[in-house]
């Protein structure tokens, strides 16, 4: 009981919701991710993975609860490790590698422009939470099903 009250578990149990909405939009098509740019790297995919993970669970932000940024850290690098390869997850990660692929749907290419970068990885806190906003009220159908599954 005391468990569910703590801020470790609350976290914890963010994560396991993320990966649980995660992987159920493993099989989701988007026409985003089919029109995508190509393959990316193992390590440009990563870095949106960890980006994308940060900008729903506070990774980075825990300075004073060293606990809980491991959980949160393991539970990330768990994702990765376990759906990293497989390409439907890759897939989904792929329209976040350069934001360009968005072009002018939504408002992505104004609130990236002047970035200093295009991937999603490459934006500031701020930015990013933007570009997830924008994806959100979009009102394109692919836009907003990429934000609710990443």
């Amino acid at each position: 009981m005391r468990c569910i009250r703590s801020l470790s578990c609350r976290y914890l149990f963010a994560a396991l919701l993320f990966v649980t909405i995660g992987c159920s939009g493993l099989g989701a098509s988007v026409a985003l991710a089919q029109a995508g740019l190509g393959d990316s790297s193992d390590s440009v995919l990563h870095s949106v993975h960890d980006a994308l993970f940060a900008s729903f669970l506070p990774v980075n932000d825990l300075p004073n609860d060293p606990k809980t940024t491991k959980l949160l850290m393991a539970a990330r690098d768990g994702i990765w490790q376990q759906a990293g390869s497989s390409a439907a997850f890759r897939q989904l990660l792929q329209p976040f590698v350069d934001l360009r692929g968005f072009g002018n749907v939504c408002g992505i290419a104004q609130a990236i422009q002047g970035s200093g970068g295009t991937s999603f990885a490459a934006l500031s806190v701020r930015e990013r939470q933007k570009a997830l906003s924008l994806m959100q009220r979009c009102a394109e159908n692919a836009p907003r099903r990429l934000a609710a599954t990443a």
